[in-house]
């Protein structure tokens, strides 16, 4: 089966995640941004939908940064997936799978 990393967030990344677990795909993690509880969401959290089905959740200030790249690494994705997320990934997270 297909390793996914997904990279998500907003109402776009919860409908991509819910797909991908809708249809049994085997997500290794889900990279998103933290919910601030200061702000009111009027989307679903692509967090609590990973944290749900026990997917693991990380949400790395700057996914770029060097020892964040190392830790997805130990992940060996297959495929990565960017669905609605505010970051720009570098070429050495595009290179990963």
């Amino acid at each position: 089966m297909t390793k996914i990393l997904l990279f998500a967030y907003s109402a776009a990344g919860h409908a991509c995640l819910e797909h991908l677990i809708g249809i049994n795909e085997s997500i290794v993690a889900v990279v998103t941004h933290k919910d601030n509880p200061q702000e009111t969401l009027w989307f679903p959290s692509v967090a609590e939908l990973a944290a749900k089905h026990a997917i693991p959740v990380l949400t790395p200030e700057n996914p770029n940064d060097p020892l964040f790249i190392e830790q997805l690494k130990g992940l060996q994705p297959d495929l990565i997936l960017s669905s609605y997320y505010r970051q720009m990934l570098g070429e050495e997270i595009l290179a990963l799978p």
